[in-house]
């Protein structure tokens, strides 16, 4: 990965061959990069968000069961008789957790 530097270097030099000025390009290049870094940390933060809303959701969920299935992971909340297979962890608690707002 490069830089945050090298990035805008190489931005600015391609902004460049469509404009003159290459201090005008530098800005708008490093306003670009910050403004990635910026959706990208926003993005870092919604899922860190979501991640601890699924372990409020397993923490007060009585008799969860987790488990890597051959085929995905599979949770089972025994209690309401929910169950759920999906390919990642959070996939299978996003689907058991979306049953359990259904049921009530």
């Amino acid at each position: 990965m490069r830089t945050r530097e090298e990035q805008i270097s190489h931005l600015s030099v391609a902004l460049f061959n469509q404009h003159v000025d290459i201090d005008a390009c530098i800005k708008l290049a490093r306003k670009y990069i910050l403004e990635a870094e910026r959706r990208a940390e926003q993005r870092v933060r919604a899922e860190i968000g979501r991640d601890s809303e699924r372990l409020d959701w397993l923490d007060k969920t009585r008799f969860v069961t987790l488990e890597d299935a051959i085929i995905g992971w599979r949770i089972s909340v025994i209690g309401n008789r929910l169950f759920s297979m999906k390919g990642t962890v959070r996939q299978a608690i996003d689907a058991a957790r979306e049953l359990d707002n259904d049921r009530g």
